[in-house]
């Protein structure tokens, strides 16, 4: 009388399996989705953004067109400063004779050039400084999005 030893998986052990495979699958989907809405959520404010600083940095180019047309147009140096100073009121000269102005690319950022000019004929101005700067104060305690809202 041999007995042989059986072991029986009932068919509360496969729901059980079943039912914990079901859940992991699930909340991997919805990590997914969450994962998703959050990617499209930052291509859209990177869109936004590229929008506004390609908008100013084509109102940049405008702008040093318009000084470079003027330095083509006036070799006087008195009337230069004054035709110069009708472009854009944000343009003004420094003490060493560096020009400056700022284009707004939206209520946190401006693009600042800096520019000098130049006697010789064939290179008119020498970029010296075109950066993206942030405008305003940072306020730690009220500036930052909470990541879970």
């Amino acid at each position: 009388m041999s007995k042989k030893f059986q072991l029986r998986v009932g068919i509360g052990a496969s729901s059980i399996l079943m039912i914990i495979l079901t859940l992991a699958l699930t909340s991997f989907a919805v990590l997914s989705l969450v994962s998703a809405q959050s990617d499209s959520k930052l291509t859209d404010k990177t869109k936004i953004m590229m929008t506004e600083y390609y908008t100013a940095d084509e109102k940049t180019e405008a702008l040093l067109a318009r000084i470079d047309a003027v330095l083509i147009n006036n070799a006087d140096a008195a009337n230069l400063n004054d035709e110069l100073g009708k472009l854009n009121e944000t343009l003004h000269t420094d003490e060493n004779g560096l020009l400056s102005f700022v284009i707004p690319v939206n209520d946190n950022r401006q693009i600042a050039v800096t520019i000098r000019i130049l006697d010789e004929s064939a290179l008119r101005y020498e970029i010296i400084s075109r950066k993206l700067e942030s405008v305003g104060d940072w306020d730690p305690e009220t500036d930052i999005e909470p990541w879970i809202k």
